[in-house]
């Protein structure tokens, strides 16, 4: 059985789209194919979407670009793709991976700054029209963080990207964490840290 539909998705698109500040650079035309499970998939039919447009930055499964990262006066000013992850200051890499329990979303954020970065993260899913909230761990300078969904996510936007939690926490630094791994109660996702073999870049 194939579930289809040409319903152009690019509701988290307009999200940015009046805070656009350069020319972004947009994917072709393009059909996405997802599992719901071994015998079911989902498809959808999508016209160009860009990258990265308003430092918001655009994921579909089967995606691995990178991140460059502008800084000032030590917080994140612009956000620019980079089509070469080993070149970039974040690398992102955005799978459908088959586990014991099914088919599970999963993303891989390498962070090779030399902050902590915190994000926060919007999806759509199969059958649903409304854009989604979810969370994803904040990512310590030289590891990889480790997200995953057991659930199919169509379109997964990652947004404000900074170097603080924005909460009456302390911002003293930390020291970089060993092997971490949580799973979120309401979701079900899972969060996984682990350290990472990278030359930290000078930001």
């Amino acid at each position: 059985m194939v579930i289809t539909t040409l319903v152009v998705s690019s509701v988290c698109f307009s999200l940015a789209k009046s805070a656009m500040q350069e020319e972004p650079v947009f994917r072709a035309p393009f059909k996405l194919k997802l599992h719901v499970d071994d015998d079911h998939y989902y498809e959808q039919s999508f016209d160009p979407i860009p990258y990265v447009a308003g430092n918001d930055v655009y994921l579909f499964a089967g995606e691995a670009f990178g991140l460059n990262v502008t800084v000032t006066e030590n917080e994140v000013s612009h956000i620019a793709y980079e089509r070469s992850p080993s070149k970039a200051d974040v690398e992102l890499r955005f799978t459908q991976e088959k586990s014991q329990n099914g088919w599970m979303m999963m993303l891989v954020i390498r962070n090779k700054l030399k902050h902590r970065l915190y994000l926060d993260a919007l999806m759509t899913i199969p059958g649903k029209e409304e854009i989604l909230k979810t969370s994803v761990l904040p990512i310590e300078p030289n590891l990889s963080d480790f997200e995953s969904w057991p659930h199919p996510i169509v379109q997964l936007v990652l947004r404000d990207f900074r170097f603080s939690e924005k909460s009456k926490q302390s911002d003293a630094p930390e020291k970089p964490k060993k092997q971490t791994e949580t799973v979120d109660p309401k979701t079900g996702n899972l969060h996984l840290q682990i350290p990472i073999p990278a030359t930290t870049k000078e930001h």
